[in-house]
């Protein structure tokens, strides 16, 4: 049997029955830890790297639609914070591999009947297939 009233919950007193939330971070700290992000620096090989897997997505013949140049930005900003928390003010290819699986993973449209079970799985198989720039 449900629970008698469980249809009946009043959003503002559920609330006022939790624990009060107390900040991590300060709006300071945040705004501090972007600068950072925003400060680790991308080479030109590294952002053509990016630019490169991107238009290889558009290409291969098991993404049905590949990744945007939105989707590259997205990595190249999420390749800074990884470096960043990484201890580092550089990119490097290492950095990309890692996340663009995850970044872009469900970005692409798979081809059906390909064998690719997830946009994970199809990113990771186009990185194999992109010279790493040195």
């Amino acid at each position: 049997a449900a629970h008698a009233g469980a249809g009946n919950r009043n959003p503002a007193t559920d609330r006022a029955r939790l624990p009060p939330v107390k900040p991590v971070l300060t709006p300071a700290q945040v705004t501090q830890m972007q600068e950072v992000v925003f400060s680790v620096r991308v080479a030109r090989p590294i952002q053509q790297y990016i630019v490169n897997l991107a238009g290889a997505s558009r290409k291969c013949g098991y993404l049905s639609a590949g990744v945007s140049p939105r989707g590259s930005a997205a990595l190249l900003r999420a390749s800074q914070g990884w470096a960043a928390f990484a201890g580092r003010s550089f990119v490097i290819p290492e950095d990309v591999q890692q996340l663009a699986p995850h970044v872009w993973g469900q970005r692409v449209l798979l081809r059906p009947d390909d064998g690719i079970q997830s946009g994970r799985e199809a990113i990771s198989r186009l990185l194999k297939s992109v010279p790493v720039p040195l």
